[in-house]
């Protein structure tokens, strides 16, 4: 038997969002060892409560059995929490233990790296709605933005054409299995996520039915993916505010697009303004926050258009030569010397993956980027905000690197009051407290590398800082950004 069998006996007996598979996570609990025990072994362990090992143990790995030989008939794909395209960005939250997927899974594997966003809204959207869902998704799928969505309509439709429109990334997260389509008027557009590369996934079995109940996990889970959430349009009581809300409490960034204030349809996006979060005028508004996530993409493409290029052209001159010359005793070492260049990475476009035209396509994500930096450095220059300029002068080309950075440059003050002296502060400290002091820098740094550097999810280590002290010692920017004062 395989291991997708016991996870999924596993995830199928804990159910979704439960205290229980949280603590499989935690402690890194092996499956088919649980499936071995007993039921007085379970309830020995003393790590789920005695309902749950029973209901654990009621339900027999045949119907487990069931659930995967539907998956292989109908060609989804289970990824268990220990797969490599498992995203590991649910892991700090109530992660559910397997997740059923269709499409490409390498996508997912790759999100925690990509900047990610969920956009959501109303399903009975105005024109005004739905202009602002479309020109928003599109501007930022074109930035380099991965959508993230429900497939619901309205908005979320919205959000994912958008994307497809100009060739991006997007993924469509269901509140049904995924034998289901809900609501049936976006089959249509579900068939062009797949047909463009894009990954539909569900943490519900199958053959589970459209229930309102499922609706919130789906929520938890859209914002789980993301590093923020978009709110376009949204009544008082809306499932988007679910995803906000959810947002906010895994200490993401969220957005909302300002509007009238007497359109009922737009008083729940007034509301989230006005508890904080950020108005959406523009995409710029919205990317923003992702600046050094897109950089370091943008970095990273550069360097593979370069390789495309070098390889192009070797290749463009070893055919020359053998059609001016005839073939030369030292071809075989030629040939060999030509595989040892630096391999051609391919740029994921879906499940056929294909070499990208360097004068087509590569040209216009070159200019789309550049353009996005170029307004991020006018707005650091100007408000004079944490992301220093000259990191993201970096990773633009040497003959576009004409921004200076200001003398006077100075990173966002929340305070002003004194330093207290190092080592009393650190004496009161608790031993994760001084490991995540010892970290931080008189430069700022994102809350999502801090995380990974001290070995702890994003909310774990954000309760940690303001333990030790926000904005004294430590100094936050906007965009999730730490230092030392």
């Amino acid at each position: 038997m395989t291991r997708e069998l016991y996870w999924i006996w596993l995830s199928q007996g804990l159910g979704t969002a439960s205290p229980a598979a949280q603590a499989v996570v935690e402690h890194q609990l092996d499956p088919q060892k649980l499936c071995a025990m007993s039921l007085q072994e379970l309830i020995q362990m003393e790590l789920f409560s005695t309902e749950v090992c029973k209901k654990l143990k009621s339900f027999p790995l045949q119907s487990a059995q069931k659930i995967l030989d539907r998956c292989n008939e109908r060609g989804y794909s289970v990824l268990s929490i220990e797969d490599q395209d498992y995203p590991r960005q649910l892991l700090s939250l109530c992660a559910p233990l397997v997740l059923y997927v269709q499409g490409d899974t390498r996508l997912l594997g790759m999100m925690e790296t990509l900047p990610v966003l969920a956009v959501v809204g109303t399903r009975n959207p105005s024109d005004y709605g739905i202009r602002a869902a479309k020109d928003l998704s599109r501007k930022l799928a074109q930035m380099g933005l991965v959508i993230v969505s429900g497939l619901a309509m309205g908005i979320d439709a919205c959000a994912h054409q958008s994307a497809l429109s100009v060739h991006g990334k997007t993924v469509a997260v269901l509140g049904c299995g995924l034998d289901y389509t809900y609501p049936a008027q976006t089959a249509g557009l579900r068939e062009q996520i797949l047909r463009q590369g894009g990954t539909v996934l569900s943490e519900l079995a199958p053959a589970v039915s459209v229930n309102g109940k499922y609706f919130p996990v789906r929520n938890r889970l859209i914002a789980g993916l993301s590093q923020g959430v978009l709110v376009v349009e949204a009544p008082a009581r809306s499932g988007a505010l679910i995803t906000a809300s959810c947002a906010l409490e895994q200490g993401k960034d969220v957005f909302a697009v300002p509007f009238g204030i007497y359109d009922r349809n737009g008083a729940g996006t007034l509301g989230l303004i006005r508890d904080g979060a950020i108005p959406a005028i523009s995409a710029q508004d919205v990317a923003y926050p992702f600046a050094q996530r897109l950089s370091r993409q943008i970095a990273l493409e550069a360097q593979k258009e370069t390789a495309k290029v070098q390889k192009i052209e070797e290749k463009t001159i070893q055919e020359k030569e053998k059609t001016v010359h005839d073939v030369h005793p030292f071809q075989r070492e030629d040939e060999h010397a030509a595989h040892t260049l630096p391999k051609t990475e391919r740029i994921y476009r879906g499940s056929d993956e294909k070499q990208i035209n360097p004068d087509v396509e590569s040209a216009e994500w070159k200019r789309e980027k550049e353009k996005l930096l170029t307004e991020f450095l006018t707005l650091t220059n100007q408000h004079k905000e944490e992301i220093a300029p000259e990191e993201i002068l970096k990773s633009l080309p040497i003959q576009n690197r004409t921004s200076q950075v200001p003398a006077n440059a100075r990173p966002l003050t929340i305070d002003q009051a004194e330093q207290p002296e190092e080592n009393s502060l650190t004496e009161s400290m608790t031993e994760q407290q001084k490991k995540v002091y010892g970290m931080l820098t008189k430069q700022p740094q994102p809350l999502e590398e801090l995380a990974q550097r001290c070995q702890m999810s994003v909310g774990e280590l954000t309760s940690i800082l303001f333990e030790i002290g926000v904005p004294d010692p430590i100094r936050v920017y906007p965009g999730r950004m730490f230092s030392l004062k």
